[in-house]
This record gives structure tokens, sequence and C-alpha cells, in this order.
């Protein structure tokens, strides 16, 4: 597809100078597996998203045409259909990378996290089955 120029797989980054500076200099986040905190972290730099259903913490983050969009797992074409339709737009690149931030900084707090941690826990506690 000739994107070797354009897109730069990089892995698991660790350290946070160097996180941070991947997420500066990037357009958007594609997400191709669990993400932990990292669909956070690109919103908090004003990145659109693009991801899969994975962990759920994508459906409180990602929102359908507002920061993002989700491609169906397993599915390149969906991820090369879900990139275009920001990429084409620079416009939709930084209207969806304000909406990232709003979400962050208007809906995610230290109460929000811990709550749906507590929920989690309570799910896997009642689905505990004994042997």
């Amino acid at each position: 597809m000739k994107v070797e120029n354009k897109i730069l797989f990089v892995g698991s980054v660790y350290d946070p100078y160097t996180l941070g500076r991947y997420f500066k200099c990037s357009t958007v986040y594609a997400l191709g597996g669990m993400g932990g905190l990292s669909l956070n972290e690109a919103m908090v730099f004003g990145k659109p998203v693009v991801c899969s259903v994975c962990d759920g913490t994508e459906k409180k983050l990602v929102r359908e045409g507002m920061n993002g969009y989700y491609f169906s797992n397993g599915n390149l074409d969906s991820l090369i259909d879900k990139l275009s339709l920001i990429l084409i737009d620079k416009k939709k690149v930084l209207d969806f990378g304000e909406n990232s931030v709003k979400i962050i900084m208007n809906e995610i707090d230290i109460n929000s996290v811990v709550g749906n941690y507590i929920s989690a826990f309570k799910k896997l506690e009642n689905s505990k089955i004994d042997s």
C-alpha cells in the first residue's frame, strides 16, 4: 500500500516523554487491540481516535462521528475506511481532536475511573462460579 513513509508502527511505548512526542506529532490515533489508558492519553493530546470494540473502555470515550470511528475488529478494509474518513478532511481532524479533549476534561476524572473499576469488580464478583 506504500504507506511505509506515512505511518509509523511503534508498538508499546512506556517512556512518557517518548510517548508524548509520538502523540504530539501524530494526526490520528489508531488502536488495533486492547489499549488500557492509551485512548485517554491520545485524547488528552487532542487526537481523533479509530479503534475497534475491545475492552469496553472505548465505549465511554469514543463517540462515533464526534471524536472518532469504530472499525470492524480484524477487518483491514474497515480500518482503512475509517482512517480515510478522518484523514481526507483537515477540519474533521481538528474538530474530532477538540472533541476528544472536551470529553476527557468534562467527563473523565478519578471518580468516574474508580466508579468504573468498582462496577467491573462487582460484575466479576456476581458472576463468580463456585466450584
